[in-house]
């Protein structure tokens, strides 16, 4: 079945209309509120998804993916997470004010439960193409950290253009969130909460354990995905911002490296014979 006639397809489709219906308002708000610092914004949050890109690519390069695909991962967290999760974030902190009293806690455990799923939806809509090869936990994890990156960039710079709104000085504060909800927590950030939570997903669609352990490591991992994302943007540690900002997110970098690494070495043995047996034939001719 080609792309365009698959069904999948044309629900991404509406579900991208509808993102941008919730999206748009939001960016038109912001740039109403400060062109200037909304501009800067926009340029240099290209310039880090550039670089983000780039590196994401050259590190997951174990065998090439798609380009198309990729790009639609990234879409996917930068339009349709994001214009969903207008809605589903305010109706789940709804619910977490009501029955949380601590502010602080009901916002992060709110932005964890309704965020996570809504970007793990994009990995699993895009393990139902054939063409985007998904065939390892490792796949699961490059396009989730994809979705991540969209949703982190267009988020982060919503925030940037809010706080340049209020400020004295829009230009500076513009720059302070890329370097503080970018450069400095491009490794425990968006990314790597939904590419630790697409570990789990890649359990539950590829491997061949029971259904139950399948799901229980699908429903474990996000659940895990969901937690750290609270913990990060918990009040924890909020007397010294600077230190909660490093230890929480050395906490969620650490986590996510105890799942990823063993999967890369295991993917590396695994890779090792292939490429002897690709070798033997060359050895053999010369």
């Amino acid at each position: 079945m080609s792309i365009v006639r698959h069904p999948v397809t044309w629900v991404y489709a509406v579900l991208l209309v509808i993102g941008v219906i919730g999206l748009v308002p939001l960016l038109i708000a912001a740039f109403e509120g400060s062109p200037a610092g909304f501009l800067l914004g926009v340029v240099l949050w290209t310039l880090f998804t550039v670089l983000a890109w780039w590196a994401i690519r050259r590190f997951s390069r174990t065998r090439p993916r798609p380009r198309l695909a990729t790009l639609a991962a990234f879409a996917w967290g930068a339009i349709i997470a994001t214009g969903l999760g207008r809605w589903a974030t305010g109706g789940v902190g709804d619910i977490a004010g009501a029955v949380i009293p601590d502010e602080g806690w009901a916002g992060a455990i709110a932005a964890g439960v309704s965020e996570e799923p809504l970007k793990l939806l994009g990995v699993f809509a895009l393990s139902l193409f054939a063409a985007t090869r998904m065939r390892s936990a490792l796949d699961f994890v490059y396009y989730g950290a994809f979705v991540g990156l969209g949703f982190m960039v267009v988020e982060s710079l919503l925030y940037a253009a809010q706080g340049a709104q209020t400020g004295d000085s829009p230009m500076t504060i513009v720059v302070e969130y890329v370097i503080l909800r970018g450069i400095l927590a491009a490794l425990w950030s968006h990314p790597t909460f939904t590419a630790l939570a697409a570990i789990g997903l890649a359990v539950l669609v590829r491997s061949g354990a029971s259904a139950v352990r399948r799901w229980l490591a699908f429903l474990g991992m996000l659940v895990l995905a969901m937690a750290l994302h609270a913990l990060f943007d918990s009040p924890v540690l909020e007397s010294n911002m600077m230190v909660a900002f490093f230890a929480k997110g050395a906490i969620v970098l650490a986590v996510f490296l105890a799942f990823y690494l063993p999967l890369r070495r295991r993917a590396a043995r695994e890779a090792a014979p292939l490429s002897e047996e690709t070798q033997e034939p060359a050895s053999a001719s010369s």
